[in-house]
Order: structure tokens, then C-alpha cells, then sequence
């Protein structure tokens, strides 16, 4: 793992497909196995938390990898540093910004902000 990162990280695209009776069940599509990233819990704003207008936790993260082919409202499973205080949660991508140097630098990497994905049913997915 490079230096300053301190988590490995799955990133999943979901897909709805209809199924026989009319609904929808999501399966997922691993994009990305291993990504090495650093990811820190961002401060709430205080006017904001006494007026209740924020109440989601969201994370920071960066992403270290040029060939990262993501987006928007994908999901992010932290895999790896089993003794990281959010190994094994699952996030949501909400926001998602690249870096100004050209793509086919290996040095290149990504800014993000991510939510905490809170399921339903936790089923597993095909």
C-alpha cells in the first residue's frame, strides 16, 4: 500500500434488473478489486447539526489509481487494514473529482465524498 493511504477498497456498480413478478433486484458488478485510498470522516458543521439540516455522516476519501473507470453512486466496500474502525462498510459515492494531470499518468488520482449505504436487506449479490 502506498504511503499516506490507509485503506483498500472494492467499488461495486449496481444494476436493477426486473425480475419475473414486476420488481427490482439489484446486482452488483465489481469494477475494482483493489484500490488503495485514505479515508477520513469529515467534520459536521455545528450551525448546521443545531438547526438538524445535517445529520448524514459523509467521508472524504482519495484514491490513488489512473485507470479507475467510476462514478457517481457507486458503492465502495472497505476490504483491507481489518483493524480500520470502517472495515467491512459499505459507502455510497456522492461526489467524485479527478485530478488535472493528464490520463495516462500513473500518478494521477481521485477526490471524493462518500455516505455511509445503509441496505434494506443484505442479501448477497449474484
Amino acid at each position: 500500500m502506498t504511503a499516506g493511504l490507509n485503506v483498500a477498497m472494492r467499488v461495486i456498480r449496481l444494476v436493477y434488473g426486473d425480475d419475473d413478478v414486476g420488481g427490482s433486484e439489484p446486482s452488483g458488478t465489481i469494477l475494482h478489486e483493489w484500490v488503495d485510498a485514505r479515508l477520513d470522516e469529515n467534520v459536521p458543521n455545528p450551525d448546521m447539526l443545531g438547526q438538524g439540516l445535517e445529520v448524514i455522516k459523509t467521508y472524504s476519501f482519495t484514491a490513488w489509481g489512473h485507470e479507475l473507470k467510476w462514478k457517481e453512486q457507486d458503492e465502495v466496500d472497505v476490504i483491507h487494514t481489518p483493524n480500520h474502525r470502517n472495515y467491512g462498510d459499505r459507502f455510497r459515492i456522492i461526489a467524485l473529482q479527478g485530478d488535472s494531470v493528464h490520463p495516462a499518468q500513473k500518478r494521477a488520482y481521485w477526490n471524493g465524498t462518500l455516505r455511509r449505504s445503509d441496505q434494506a436487506h443484505r442479501n448477497g449479490f449474484q
